[in-house]
């Protein structure tokens, strides 16, 4: 048997995010399916906002996320 699928890590990029020493602050997503598409559109409908670059996300209820520039 063939399988095949694509898992999506995200840890948020917000400033809040950024600055902290604690890993339970931190928040983080895992998501899974056929391709990146698939795993995007899972994560986008549970809150989380993704860069176009597919570079920077932050978390739902968080702020924008920061661009390191």
């Amino acid at each position: 048997m063939i399988t095949g699928g694509y898992t999506l890590d995200l840890i948020c990029d917000c400033e809040k995010c950024k600055v902290s020493t604690y890993s339970h602050e931190i928040k983080t997503g895992e998501f899974t399916g056929e391709n990146y598409a698939e795993c995007a559109r899972i994560a986008k409908n549970n809150g989380w906002k993704l860069s176009r670059d597919r570079l920077y996300c932050s978390a739902p209820g968080h702020s924008k996320f920061e661009r390191d520039d």
